[in-house]
This record gives C-alpha cells, sequence and structure tokens, in this order.
C-alpha cells in the first residue's frame, strides 16, 4: 500500500473514529503513537492524514498537547482546497502575500527581520535533516512571520487561514528533494530583497516562488 493510500485509510479511520464514538468538539482524539501501534503505520502517515483533518477544519492540533475535535461536518466539499480550484487559491494566496511585502518593507525594523531570517534557518535546518514534515511547518512559519510583521490583524487572520487550506500541498510538496531546494533559494531571494529594502524585487521574488510552488502541487497525485 503506497504512504497516500495509508494517509488515506488512517484519515477515514479517524472521521469514523469521531462519528462512532459520537465525540463532541473539543475531545481529545488518540495520540500519534496510539494510532501508530493501533494502524502499524509510520508517524508521517498519521501526520499526513491529521493535516488533511486540520486542513478541513475537521480538527484542532496544539502542539505538546495534543489534536482534537474542531467540526463534525465532513462534507468532502467543505474547506477542501483541490487541484481544480487550486489556481484560484494561488491568485489570491500571491495578492496577499504581495500586500504582506508592501507592509513589512513599509514598516521595516531589523527585529522584524531577524524573525523572518530565524525562521528561514530553521527551515534550512529541516531540509538538511531531510524531514519533510518539520519541513513544512517550518515553510509556514516563515510565510506566518512575514504576515505577524506586518501587524496587520486582519492580514495575519488571512494568512493563517490561507496556511491552513494549503498544509496537505506543502506537506506533499516537500517529500521530493528539489521542491525543497526551489523553496530554499525562493526564501533567500526573497529575504535579500527585503533586507535592500527593494520592493520591487521583493515582490517578484515572491510571484516566482508561489508560480513555482504551484506548479509543484499540480504534480501531487
Amino acid at each position: 500500500m503506497t504512504a497516500n493510500r495509508q494517509s488515506q485509510v488512517v484519515y477515514d479511520y479517524l472521521l469514523s473514529y469521531i462519528e462512532d464514538n459520537d465525540l463532541e468538539i473539543g475531545s481529545k482524539l488518540p495520540t500519534e503513537k496510539e494510532l501508530c501501534e493501533q494502524m502499524n503505520v509510520s508517524r508521517s502517515t498519521v501526520r499526513e492524514a491529521v493535516s488533511m483533518l486540520q486542513a478541513r477544519n475537521v480538527v484542532d492540533v496544539i502542539k505538546g498537547s495534543g489534536t482534537y475535535v474542531k467540526s463534525r461536518n465532513a462534507d468532502p466539499q467543505e474547506n477542501k482546497l483541490t487541484i481544480d480550484n487550486l489556481r484560484d487559491f494561488m491568485e489570491i494566496r500571491i495578492s496577499v502575500e504581495i500586500l504582506a511585502i508592501r507592509l513589512f518593507i513599509a514598516n521595516y525594523s531589523d527585529e522584524n527581520y531577524a524573525l523572518l531570517e530565524n525562521a528561514q534557518k530553521r527551515f534550512e535546518k529541516a531540509v538538511k535533516e531531510k524531514n519533510a514534515e518539520k519541513m513544512a511547518d517550518c515553510d509556514e512559519a516563515f510565510h506566518g512571520t512575514l504576515f505577524k510583521c506586518t501587524g496587520n490583524s486582519l492580514l495575519i487572520d488571512i494568512g493563517e487561514l490561507l496556511a491552513n487550506s494549503f498544509r496537505y500541498y506543502r506537506h506533499r510538496t516537500f517529500e521530493i528533494e528539489v521542491h525543497r531546494m526551489d523553496a530554499v533559494n525562493a526564501h533567500r531571494k526573497i529575504l535579500e530583497a527585503i533586507r535592500m529594502k527593494d520592493t520591487d524585487e521583493a515582490i517578484f521574488s515572491m510571484r516566482q516562488h508561489l508560480d513555482t510552488s504551484y506548479e509543484n502541487a499540480l504534480g501531487i497525485k
């Protein structure tokens, strides 16, 4: 059974588990370790299944605490980002991240730049460790830091919504080595342009990065 198929099995199991046990909103799901033992699968398989549920707002994952039921509604069309609507999603994401670039540079501070640079260092460390799960989290943190440093609360909320929707594709694309280096090099270019306070170059680099991310996501089966 392929890794993708295994993740789907765990995903379906957790949906059934929520329904069969009539779990209330806020109920805690079995731990990652328990699911690995029960279903004889790897941690990465469980994490991917949970990421799929999280992307569809079925669960919340609280670091250091566990996974909790967020919604009992598992309508396949709700909160689902598919290949068919990926282009629409990316067009919005490009527009929003360009705005974030503009605001970040307009309100530039050495402190904020250091936060973004540290997020990139963590991402590159995960790439060296070949830890796809950690890469996805750190990549999300890089873009999340860009939003947070704008200081615009609405933009930050939109960034989090976009991150949730794209989480499945982010995890899957980093399973492929060439995609990891695409992101590393793109982030470096974005960082350098921001450091130079070159808004046009930073926007150009972000557009290239997200266009490449879109093409990489299209290759996911």
